[in-house]
Formats: C-alpha cells, sequence, structure tokens
C-alpha cells in the first residue's frame, strides 16, 4: 500500500507512516461511507474520495414525507392519525439534525436530504398542531 499523504510505499500493517507520518486508518463514520480509490502513474499516488450517501440524511427525508402524509389525514378529520404524524415528522427531526451534522454541509454525501427532511419534517409539524388547534378549539 501506499501512503495518503506522500506516497511512499509503506506496510499494509502500518497504522502510521514512518515516512511522514500520516495516519493511515480508514477514515468513516458511522453512516456514510467513504470509498478510497488510489491510482499510481509517474511514481504519484492519485487520490481521489468518493463519497457515498449519508443513510441517516436520506432517512430523515422520507420520514419527513411520511409526516407530511398521516398530517393530511388530520385535514379530514381523522385526528388519531395525528399521533403518526408527530411520530414520523420528531423522528424525521432528530434523522436530519444528524444527517446534517455528519454530511459536513457536503452536497456530495447527501447534505440536501439532511436539509429538505429538516425543512419538511418542521413544516409539517407546524401544520400539525395548527390544524390541531383549530379542529378542538372549533368544535
Amino acid at each position: 500500500m501506499y501512503c495518503r499523504k506522500c506516497g511512499q510505499e509503506i506496510s499494509d500493517r502500518q497504522s502510521f507512516c514512518p515516512y511522514c507520518g500520516a495516519d493511515q486508518r480508514k477514515e468513516t463514520t458511522s453512516f456514510t461511507t467513504m470509498i478510497d480509490i488510489k491510482e499510481r502513474k509517474n511514481n504519484k499516488v492519485k487520490k481521489t474520495r468518493k463519497y457515498v450517501l449519508s443513510y441517516v440524511a436520506l432517512s430523515g427525508f422520507i420520514f419527513s414525507f411520511l409526516a407530511v402524509f398521516f398530517d393530511a389525514f388530520v385535514f379530514i378529520n381523522l385526528i388519531p392519525f395525528a399521533v403518526f404524524g408527530a411520530l414520523f415528522g420528531l423522528i424525521s427531526l432528530v434523522l436530519s439534525i444528524i444527517g446534517i451534522k455528519e454530511t459536513k454541509h457536503n452536497i456530495k454525501n447527501g447534505s440536501h436530504f439532511a436539509y429538505s427532511g429538516f425543512v419538511l419534517s418542521i413544516l409539517a409539524l407546524i401544520v400539525l398542531i395548527v390544524v390541531v388547534l383549530i379542529t378542538i378549539f372549533y368544535r
């Protein structure tokens, strides 16, 4: 294997480069996958990092749509579905916040899903609260 920083050939078992001291351990988070692709041309190592989508950010986005879906039932006076709308809205909010922190505002690994899920979950929760309050006070 080759050093990530200086490009010198080192043993596969080494955690740090003996030449420059750079850390050679894998850089992964628990929910985002990063793949290192290395090419060796003319005694230089060209490293390309490919980001794979953050699953937490995508989950927050999907849960926000479920929250909006269950909020629609509240408009036709099926108030028990408000519990599901609130539950999915809160789950979406938490997952989206984790996704925003995890993706570090990088669009390559799904920050757009995290931000969209965050905005949709906030809107879904606001609409749910307003509709439930209107339904309760004007019955």
